[in-house]
């Protein structure tokens, strides 16, 4: 077997404390067991700042496992134009499009970056689109041309994300969709459809989703780094997953996916909360196309989706259910599929000071 594990969203100015939080998350991603054979940052370690590059390279430093970058829109250059705009990220990085072969599996990193000409120079969060530029796609038709085995599995990493309900849900205009989503995901996905076995993991939203789009599973994945701009603490992401990392077990060429939050017990994977009179379930990894139970004595409850809850500020979450009236507050047991796998959740438990917590979960 061989594993990979997607860290995305460092955010490394964030003063000392992010610092200390990423090193200790550092730490237990090498204590991992199975340990992983590759690690893949998903971007946005926050290379605008010299400060934030001296510190991901000090402690990246010796780290005994093969490293991939790809490049967020908090890594570009902001002085120069944007063919130059991964000036930077590829000195320090290397190239902002790699290739890795690990086992049976193929993982390529693409830069999903482009700099909007009307915001050079300038950090406003709008500075950067979601474009796969020309050179970045014909060097991505190349690669997938070279593999033979259009069966084995293929990772395709970026982040900026090809595909969310994100900008939905936000209810985001066009100006705000352009940084949220990828323009011209369209070509990529001709180049991915032959392909049987694809998996793209996708940064920058802070936030968990599953999407199928021509028979290609689209990833979202929560930031490491959380709901940094809350002030509130780094515990949770905005849609209220423990702010983690994904895992990727490949075995032959059967892949298994899995979301770990960092400081939290592996069995935390949801937990109940109540908004107003309400309670809610949220499967932190859940998919919303995928039927949910509640077991009930002997039997199974299905549940339904929750759409449209604000979690906190503005921001949703993709993966709530509702829950039934229960009266006493007590731990509960889920069923639901993720990858075709069936996936018992043992323990699930209320949480009363849910998203208001500052520290990691141990639970």
């Amino acid at each position: 077997m061989k594993r990979l594990v997607f860290v995305t969203d460092v955010h490394l100015t964030e003063g000392l404390e992010s610092r200390e939080r990423f090193a200790r998350d550092l730490e237990e991603i090498w204590r991992l067991n199975p340990k992983p054979d590759l690690l893949v940052f998903g971007g946005d370690v926050c290379l605008w700042s010299e400060e934030a590059t001296g510190v991901f390279l000090e402690l990246l430093h010796g780290f005994p496992i093969p490293l991939m970058h790809v490049m967020g829109n908090h890594d570009t250059t902001l002085d120069v134009p944007d063919e130059e705009c991964r000036r930077d990220f590829e000195k320090w990085l290397g190239p902002a499009n790699s290739c890795h072969r690990l086992g049976e599996a193929h993982v390529i990193g693409l830069n999903s970056c482009a700099m909007d000409p009307a915001y050079l120079y300038s950090r406003d969060w709008h500075n950067v689109l979601g474009w796969v530029p020309d050179g970045d796609l014909e060097w991505l038709e190349q690669t997938l041309a070279r593999i033979e085995d259009r069966e084995a599995p293929l990772f395709l990493f970026v982040h900026i994300p090809f595909f969310s309900t994100y900008p939905d849900r936000l209810d985001a205009g066009q100006g705000e969709r352009d940084v949220w989503l990828i323009g011209n995901r369209e070509r990529v996905v001709e180049l991915l459809k032959p392909f049987a076995n694809c998996t793209v993991g996708q940064g920058h939203l802070h936030e968990n989703e599953h999407l199928y789009v021509e028979g290609i599973h689209f990833v979202s994945v929560g930031a490491i780094a959380g709901a940094w701009w809350s002030r509130q603490g780094f515990a949770e992401c905005p849609d209220g997953s423990p702010r983690g990392y994904l895992v990727a077990d490949i075995e032959e060429r059967r892949v298994e996916l899995n979301y770990r939050g960092t400081g939290c017990s592996p069995k935390y994977q949801a937990c109940i909360f109540q908004k107003e009179s309400r309670r809610y379930l949220n499967i932190f990894f859940g998919d919303a196309g995928e039927p949910v139970y509640l077991k009930i004595d002997d039997g199974w409850l299905s549940l339904q989706r929750s759409e449209g809850l604000i979690m906190r500020e503005r921001w949703t979450s993709a993966h709530l259910w509702e829950m039934p009236e229960m009266g006493a507050e007590r731990e509960v047991t889920i069923r639901t599929t993720l990858g075709g796998r069936e996936l018992l959740i043992e323990g699930v438990p209320f949480i009363e000071d849910y998203m208001q917590n500052e520290t990691d979960r141990t639970i």
